[in-house]
């Protein structure tokens, strides 16, 4: 993937509070 993993955790972070 092209996505750094610091962008990868923010989104799963995000997934996982909401």
């Amino acid at each position: 993937m092209a996505v750094p993993v610091e962008e990868a955790i923010a989104a799963l972070s995000t997934f996982s509070l909401e």
